[in-house]
């Protein structure tokens, strides 16, 4: 080949590439605008919401003092150790939640499911003072099978994604017991999928009676994603069970803004409040005096020999086969049962990965002792704890 020809061949080879490159660079540059365009009319919106809550009257023309909390994305005007919540009498159980030791475990597979932190057995008839016209009826939550003769209940797709794996697990186990066990989502937003939190919520705007332009302003925006609804003074307790998880969701979380507080509305953070179960109310790691990331909860056995049956639980379609084996006297970490799961992975991130592929363990006697010390900083609160322990900050261990 002579000269020319190879330097006409090294011209193509590098016209080529530079074409590619080109190319590439303007499908990375079309992706880049396409991202910014996205990013601009999120920030549009946000900022047209932000100015609007703020032409909004202010009802409180104080700034709120109280600090934010697990339960609310914004600061409050109410002490949570004080919100007043009026219960009606409990129901019966129909399970005994039974209290159980993580030693009885020994020997079992469980696997973890997500779960609201919402209370049960019992009807939420009134906060801070005001009597409610409907009362919110309370049915968990990690205590419902305590109070129904099912397992759990959810959405019929995710009762059967359920069921069928837990087949899978008992098949795997070859005549191990397989259990479940709840852990408790987030007390900020894990359970705004249910009924209990919009409902209280509704409540309280009826015993309020925000200011008309308050209430036109939120219809107005809820409209905009449900063109159909009614507005807050028209619809009921019914009406909220009836228009799903993620209306409510929707509902109960765009409340929570500080425009619409000092504008109003509610305090969101005090609803949530309201309706969490005592035993999950925010329960504080001892290892970092943080709060606890997915508490344990009850522990389930489900039966996949029978079958996902129609439920009347307001929030959850669909009953899931099986029987209550009880709880632990505290909860505790699901990190302390499902290390290896979580081990390496972004916090903000865990509730997605345990969705879409929820831990499974075997209570060895390594994971015994894991939960044993913990309970042990419960026994100890002031100063060293017995034994050493490698993921505890040192002001508490070693």
């Amino acid at each position: 080949m002579s000269l020319f020809s190879k330097a006409l061949k090294a011209a193509e080879k590098a016209a080529t590439k530079k074409a590619a490159k080109a190319e590439a660079d303007a499908v990375k540059k079309k992706l880049v605008d396409t991202m910014a365009k996205g990013t601009l009319a999120k920030e549009k919106a946000a900022a047209t919401r932000a100015e609007k809550l703020q032409s909004m009257p202010a009802m409180h023309l104080d700034k709120a003092t109280q600090p934010k909390t697990a339960y609310s994305g914004i600061k409050g005007y109410t002490p949570l150790d004080d919100i007043g919540a009026v219960y009606g009498n409990p129901l019966e159980r129909v399970q005994p939640m039974t209290p159980i030791r993580i030693e009885d475990l020994e020997g079992k597979i469980v696997r973890g499911m997500q779960t609201d932190r919402s209370h049960a057995g019992t009807t939420l008839q009134g906060l801070l003072g005001q009597n409610f016209g409907e009362g919110v009826s309370l049915r968990g939550g990690y205590e419902f099978p305590s109070f129904n003769p099912h397992a759990w209940a959810s959405e019929k797709g995710i009762a059967s994604t359920t069921l069928n794996r837990a087949g899978r697990d008992i098949a795997d186990a070859e005549g191990g017991d397989v259990i479940n066990v709840g852990l408790g989502m987030k007390p900020q937003t894990g359970m705004d999928f249910s009924h209990m939190p919009a409902q209280t919520l509704l409540q309280m705007v009826h015993a309020n009676q925000p200011p008309d332009a308050t209430l036109r302003a939120f219809d107005e925006m809820m409209r905009k994603k449900y063109p159909d609804f009614p507005g807050l003074m028209n619809i009921d307790n019914q009406y909220l069970a009836d228009a799903g998880g993620k209306f409510r969701t929707m509902m109960t979380q765009e409340m929570d803004a500080e425009g619409w507080l000092r504008a109003g509305m509610p305090e969101v953070g005090v609803a949530r409040k309201a309706v969490t179960a005592p035993y999950l109310d925010n329960p504080i790691d001892l290892r970092t005096g943080q709060s606890m990331q997915y508490p344990t909860s009850s522990f389930v056995r489900l039966d996949p020999t029978q079958k996902i049956t129609p439920g009347d639980h307001p929030s959850y379609s669909s009953n899931i086969p099986g029987t209550l084996v009880g709880k632990l006297d505290m909860p505790v970490p699901a990190n302390l049962l499902f290390g290896d799961f979580m081990a390496g992975k972004d916090p903000s991130a865990i509730g997605k990965i345990m969705a879409m592929s929820p831990p499974k363990t075997e209570i060895t006697p390594e994971v015994i002792e894991r939960v044993l010390k913990y309970q042990d900083l419960i026994n100890n609160p002031q100063g060293q704890v017995t034994g050493s322990y490698g993921w505890l900050p040192p002001e508490r261990g070693r």
